[in-house]
């Protein structure tokens, strides 16, 4: 049966911004002469700020050289964005407008605050394309707890089986899935490596938006 609202991630999903901020990290450890984990700075994507801090003072046990490496992934983040290099991700405008054409509501939930929200979608002129955004700043626990989904759900009192979600990490997914919404999960380093969430709810793994939608709109669900 075809669902009615369709729920987008923001960084590593609608927005190809993940990506930066993993240079962003590197770029702070390799200042400071802090060499971490392989795969280390790829286990911060998709998580919270809090989070992210609490994970590099635990590594590092250093509380004001943690916020220093912050720091510098700040300032590498404005200089991409202020160059306008941090773009849409692959087909993702194209989807919320295609879904938008076919009487969805689409909402973007985000664990990123509103300014951030705002300033990359007005970089990529984006911001007339959701009917609502959720973000950090209106629940009280982010990803991978379902809040921010029980919240995007409120904004037109949609029950969760109608409702699709599209996420970029395991983090988001589960979200997703707690709030008993339907969910893709969609990255192509994950597909790669075959990593996805083992739930009935997670309707598959796939490389990018497009893909997906060939998938959802071939099982009727949108």
């Amino acid at each position: 049966m075809p669902k009615q609202v369709a729920i987008f991630d923001m960084d590593g999903l609608f927005v190809d911004s993940e990506r930066i901020y993993a240079e962003g990290w590197k770029q702070g450890f390799k200042e400071y002469g802090v060499i971490v984990p392989e795969g280390f700075v790829e286990s911060l994507t998709g998580q919270s700020s809090a989070a992210n801090d609490a994970k590099i003072i635990s590594l590092l046990n250093d509380s004001e050289l943690a916020k220093k490496i912050r720091v510098v992934r700040e300032q590498y983040y404005q200089e991409k964005l202020n160059n306008s290099e941090i773009k849409l991700g692959k087909f993702a405008k194209e989807l919320a407008e295609i879904l938008k054409d076919k009487g969805f509501k689409v909402i973007l939930a985000s664990s990123s605050t509103k300014k951030r929200i705002n300033e990359l979608l007005s970089k990529n002129d984006a911001c007339d394309v959701f009917d609502a955004i959720v973000c950090a700043d209106q629940v009280q626990k982010l990803k991978p707890a379902p809040d921010i989904y029980l919240a995007a759900l409120n904004c037109f009192d949609t029950n969760s089986k109608d409702a699709i979600a599209f996420e970029d990490t395991i983090v988001g997914a589960t979200a997703a899935v707690t709030a008993g919404i339907d969910v893709c999960l969609v990255s192509e380093l994950l597909y790669r490596q075959q990593l996805k969430l083992e739930h009935n709810q997670c309707l598959g793994l796939f490389r990018d938006l497009e893909e997906t939608y060939t998938f959802l709109e071939a099982n009727q669900v949108c």
